[in-house]
């Protein structure tokens, strides 16, 4: 009616003042089906409808003839949901009573039964054609409609073969993403006659087919236009998908030319590999288009959508959403490109697809979720859940044996269920063949749906993936059951369901409202629930109108006040979160007498310190205050604390005074008051005044006083006063450190420590040699306070470098008496690095390693000393043995025929004094002996092998001859006897010891060898000590090996 699709002929009226057609929902052009403008309306009407405008059957509900509330003013709209189904052509609307005149305006909203056939009369084509002149038979193809390419089996086939024996349904033609085309072609699998009475074609109308689109930017001539061309192909490379640049929050946009009631978009993605781009995106419906309308309401409930890999997903706006532009916005929150391969809107309106043609999206995840879904029982891998259409696998119950095995689909909101489709299990031969239906409002009475007062039997699958589509009548329902009756193998379901959603609100208003007044400032009224079957939803309230009678106001949701005697009208109307039901019939109530109506207003406040506040108002006036005032009540209520926010008073506080102020003392900090005052008389206190928001008190001061000490390597201790304005509850501090390096820009070392509630703390794990800053801040109740930064910047002592980082060190052989190496930086976190030592360390008896514990002369000196200037942030070559100087020493050449092992470290120059840090072994080196000495070498080694012998073997016969058996000590360690009490007789090896040394800068001769005292020892043998035990043990043979 309001937006024209019936015309101004479709429209009559049993007599008119002025033209039916002016009775348009909303008509402004000239006077409504009535006489003039003025303030004229129905208050109440009744329902006739009929399909051939002849016979006219009056609307009823339970049986009863049913009245409708009409309007209680001239502007206002009054909408009402008719419980039971109606089909019809005509539909009268009878006035009963009224205000001034006869006088209205209206809309009708409902939804066609039967989808349009597109192909009737369309050209047609088959195969061949069969003839029987006798019979007058003559198979020609106008007598059905199919049609793409002429050669049909060329085509993109719809999934699954279908089977229609004995009785009627639909086929619904399936692929994902959908297909468009011209021709549609009917083939059979093999040779045989095909023999077609009638064939329909319904098709949903795609809004956005052709329409003009943008988006954010352009890329590789992915233009916006792409998505609308009907070309649902995901291969990017073939042209049919738009592309944006990388950007935040790319977005595409459609003008649909007009405002449209928008409640699908099916979106298309691409199936390569940058699929995942269309991850996270929202939909918008609306009337702006700046920046692509991203502000416009958004589509569905779901905070974000995605689309699967080359794959189509239609996505429902429920409610339906009314806009010229629909948007769709990726929501990723870094750079990206944004692409789609294909989009269609579908809309409800008067061009809308008929009922049987919508799908609720029992199908899709992003319109119902996983929980609306039960079954009687399931199998593993086969749950309810995957009792979607098209989903992957499909429903089966636990067994095959029970009568009452049903999967069950919550719709969530009560719909007018106008057709349901069903498929078998994806993976195997199984499906069912024949299904019972059982419909519910509330989830717990169900009752089977019936046509011609029998159970209806619905024909279901002959394959796996054939979708079988039925068309029910006048079914309404929230629950629905689908009861398997027969099957193949086992029981299996896959399902979608068709329909509009009748209503989100309640479709009657509350019953037996019944007033009574109990004040001159109260009414108390009683009411009853509207029916289950009309509130489509949770009641999630009640909504009380109320007019004073005799006055010409519009009607407004007040709190009955008093004072004066009065009258007024109520009336009531029951809410959903999604809106209000319609009001109630009109009941009128007289409140009682001499009350006050009214608490004071203009309430002020003003700031006396930091905790106590100056309230004041203004007395109430003669005519309201209903005779003396005795005294003013003020409440005080605590709304929140700090981060502490609550829907209704943390705390309240009542004070009484007869003056129009007082002083509100010991407000607590951070907090947010409010307070409403009411006045009393001596019959009693009026209402509370409007409640007025105080000034949030002020936050807790700082903390002062703030001093360090004690500062070392790593420590400094910190200390500070508490705030002088604070509060106790939930009290402590916390220390933010920050420590920079003048010498190492890239250091950082930053934190913040939580102390407890002591004002001191002594900060630990310090790193030397840095620059830290340090603030120390409140936390309680009131959140955190405000930083204090300490007055001095604390610097931290420097300590020896770290070892050198050895990621691969140096082991070779060589000929040449000097050798090329790695040295290795060490990182400047315990102070700067001044230089760098390479310590030469001689392989020896003595020793394997360089060891200051080691008790044995170690030979080593101090090739060299490199400044680090500029620093070394990478390893560097350097030449063992090369006989140059380097800083105070001499890199000496290296000995043939000898091991040595080179060792690295850092230097730090630090207040006069060098800091030596730890070695770090970098080189094993070997020098070969000249070939010469090796050869003679051997020879006297063979001699001295052979002589030797001799000596050994002689010695042995002579002491076998003489010595007494079990009385000599056994030659142990290389020859050398251990006889028991022994000591080492000579005196102890020098041990070598690296000392810090002063940075006078003098030079040094480097010594060939370092040690604590400077002595050499050359002997290759030991005398060892004889205890004066063992001189007692006659018949002891001893031998000197010189």
């Amino acid at each position: 009616m309001e937006n024209g699709a019936i015309p101004d002929n479709k429209i009559a009226a049993t007599s008119e003042l002025s033209a039916a057609k002016n009775g348009r929902l909303n008509y402004t052009s000239g006077s409504s089906w009535c006489h003039s403008q003025a303030d004229h309306w129905v208050k109440n009407y009744t329902l006739q409808f009929s399909n051939d405008g002849k016979t006219w059957m009056v609307y009823r509900e339970g049986g009863q003839i049913k009245t409708f509330q009409g309007n209680s003013d001239r502007a206002s709209e009054v909408k009402h949901v008719l419980y039971e189904s109606v089909e019809a052509h005509h539909l009268r609307v009878l006035p009963n009573a009224y205000y001034g005149a006869v006088c209205m305006r209206m809309e009708v909203f409902g939804v066609k039964q039967k989808p349009k056939n597109f192909a009737l009369g369309k050209a047609t084509l088959q195969s061949s054609t069969f003839n029987n002149t006798q019979l007058g038979v003559s198979g020609v193809s106008e007598k059905a409609v199919d049609g793409n390419n002429p050669v049909v089996v060329n085509n993109p086939q719809c999934q699954g073969f279908y089977s229609f024996v004995n009785f009627k349904a639909s086929a619904v033609c399936f692929t994902n993403p959908l297909t468009t085309g011209r021709y549609v072609g009917i083939s059979t699998v093999r040779a045989q006659f095909l023999e077609l009475c009638e064939v329909e074609i319904y098709f949903r109308d795609n809004l956005a087919f052709g329409k003009q689109t943008d988006q954010s930017s352009v890329s590789f001539g992915g233009l916006s236009s792409r998505t609308v061309d009907g070309i649902s192909n995901t291969d990017y490379y073939a042209n049919s998908c738009t592309h944006t640049d990388r950007e935040y929050n790319p977005w595409w946009r459609v003008d649909l030319g007009q405002v449209e009631q928008v409640s699908e978009v099916y979106l298309v993605n691409q199936e390569n590999e940058w699929f995942f781009r269309q991850d996270n995106f929202e939909i918008r419906v609306g009337t702006v288009s700046n920046n692509g309308g991203i502000t416009n309401p958004k589509c569905g409930d779901r905070q974000s959508y995605s689309l699967p890999r080359g794959k189509g997903v239609s996505f429902f706006c429920r409610p339906a959403l009314f806009g010229r532009y629909v948007t769709i916005r990726s929501l990723r929150t870094d750079l990206e490109h944004f692409t789609l391969c294909e989009v269609e809107f579908i809309i409800y309106s008067q061009l809308t697809p008929a009922c049987q043609m919508q799908a609720i999206g029992v199908a899709s995840t992003y319109t119902l979720a996983d929980a609306s879904f039960s079954a009687s029982t399931e199998r593993t891998n086969f749950e309810a859940v995957r009792g979607r259409l098209n989903a992957y696998k499909g429903w089966s119950p636990g067994t095959n044996d029970r009568s009452d095995d049903y999967l069950q689909v919550d719709l969530w909101y009560e719909f007018l269920i106008c057709a349901v489709a069903t498929q078998g299990r994806s993976t195997s031969d199984d499906w069912t063949t024949e299904y019972k239906l059982q419909l519910s409002l509330d989830g717990s009475t169900f009752v089977v749906y019936k046509e011609n007062n029998v159970d209806k039997i619905f024909h279901g699958n002959s394959g796996r993936h054939e979708i079988v589509k039925h068309n029910l009548r006048n079914a309404r329902a929230r629950f629905i059951r689908f009861q398997p009756v027969k099957f193949v193998r086992n029981k299996a379901l896959r399902v979608e369901v068709y329909g509009v959603l009748i209503s989100r609100v309640p479709s009657q208003a509350p019953s037996d409202l019944n007033l009574s007044a109990t004040s001159s400032t109260s009414i108390t009224a009683t009411w009853q629930l509207p029916p289950s079957y009309s509130r489509h939803g949770i009641i999630a309230g009640f909504k009380l109108l109320y007019k004073k009678k005799g006055l010409m106001e519009s009607i407004h949701v007040v709190t009955i006040n008093g004072g004066t005697a009065l009258s007024g009208s109520i009336l009531m109307l029951a809410f959903t979160s999604h809106g209000d039901g319609p009001k109630s019939s009109v009941v009128v109530e007289r409140t009682m007498e001499d009350e006050l109506n009214g608490g004071p207003a203009d309430v002020f406040s003003a700031h006396v310190n930091k905790t106590t506040l100056n309230i004041s108002w203004a007395p109430l006036p003669r005519e309201q205050s209903n005779g003396g005032i005795i005294l003013y009540d003020v409440k005080e209520e605590l709304l929140s604390r700090g981060k502490r926010l609550k829907k209704s008073p943390l705390s309240s506080k009542t004070f009484n005074t007869t003056n129009t102020f007082i002083l509100l003392r010991g407000l607590l900090l951070c907090s947010q008051y409010q307070v409403s005052v009411r006045a009393y008389t001596k019959v009693g206190p009026g209402p509370y005044g409007p409640p007025v928001k105080l000034p949030r008190t002020t936050d807790p001061g700082t903390p002062w006083g703030l001093s360090t000490s004690n500062v070392g390597t790593t420590r400094v201790s910190l200390e500070w006063k508490e705030p002088e304005l604070t509060t106790r509850e939930g009290i402590s501090y916390r220390v933010k450190y920050l420590g920079t390096k003048l010498y190492n820009e890239s250091f950082r070392e930053e934190g913040v420590q939580e102390v407890g509630s002591s004002t001191s703390y002594t900060m630990k794990g310090l790193v030397p040699g840095s620059t830290f800053e340090f603030q120390v801040f409140v936390s309680s109740v009131c959140g955190f306070g405000e930083p204090r930064r300490f007055p001095n910047r604390i610097e931290t002592k420097m300590t020896a470098p770290m070892a050198p980082f050895v990621p691969q060190w140096t082991n070779m052989e060589v000929s040449e008496l000097s050798v090329e190496i790695n040295l290795w930086p060490v990182e400047q976190r315990n102070g700067p690095v001044s230089a760098y030592q390479v310590i030469v360390f001689k392989v020896s008896d003595c020793a394997q390693d360089l060891n200051r514990n080691n008790t044995n002369f170690c030979p080593f000196y101090v090739a060299a000393e490199l400044k680090n200037n500029p620093v070394h942030e990478k390893s560097w070559k350097f030449t063992v043995g090369d006989g140059k100087s380097y800083g105070a020493f001499v890199n000496n050449e290296l000995t043939r025929g000898e091991d040595y092992i080179v060792y690295q470290r850092a230097l730090t120059d630090y207040n006069s004094q060098i800091l030596e840090g730890d070695v770090s072994k970098i080189a094993m080196i070997s020098i070969k002996p000249a070939e010469s000495r090796v050869l003679f070498a051997a020879v006297i080694a063979l001699s001295s092998i052979v002589f030797f012998s001799l000596i050994v073997n002689g010695t042995l016969i002579w002491r076998l001859r003489r010595a007494e058996p079990n009385n000599r000590t056994t030659i142990v360690n290389n020859g050398i006897p251990v006889p028991s009490g022994v000591h080492q007789a000579s005196e102890p090896g020098v041990y070598m010891e690296l000392q810090p040394r002063p940075s006078d800068g003098q030079p040094r001769e480097p010594p060939e060898y370092q040690s604590l005292d400077d002595r050499r020892v050359t002997q290759d043998y030991y005398n060892m000590g004889v205890s004066e035990e063992s001189l007692d043990e006659k018949g002891e043979v001893y031998e000197n090996v010189e």
